[in-house]
């Protein structure tokens, strides 16, 4: 292929790299909101500090490895009211997005371990009015 050819190929195939570059961005940004939202979750109903030490190392693996960071998430809500089934969805939602799309198969495994560790802590938890027996 001439020299000219591979120019005007690299100059076609550009947009698509930018673009996906882009995209694996938003998709790092979104979950870095959905762990940043599970955190505050879990610190502020839940008090669980293992956890918060996964999420902590979760956020901090997803910010080296994506250069994003909380300050990019400007217009973002963090939400901090989940209740524990809600909770695990969004955590196991995250987990998924780490794995299938961001391709990081270290974080979603340190998801698992909060997940399983909050899924134990529950079924310890004694029964509560309104609450479903275990």
């Amino acid at each position: 292929m001439s020299t000219k050819k591979r120019s005007v190929r690299k100059r076609q195939l550009a947009p698509t790299r930018n673009t996906r570059v882009q995209a694996v961005r938003a998709d790092a940004l979104g979950v870095l909101n959905l762990l940043l939202s599970a955190k505050a979750s879990i610190r502020t109903n839940h008090a669980d500090a293992p956890c918060v030490d996964i999420l902590d190392e979760c956020i901090a693996r997803l910010e080296d490895k994506h250069q994003v960071s909380p300050s990019d998430l400007s217009n973002s809500l963090v939400w901090t009211e989940f209740g524990l089934p809600v909770l695990l969805r969004l955590l196991s939602y995250a987990q998924a997005e780490l794995e299938e799309t961001l391709q990081d198969e270290a974080s979603a495994d340190l998801l698992n371990k909060c997940i399983a560790h909050l899924l134990q802590v529950q079924h310890h938890t004694p029964f509560q009015m309104g609450s479903a027996p275990h």
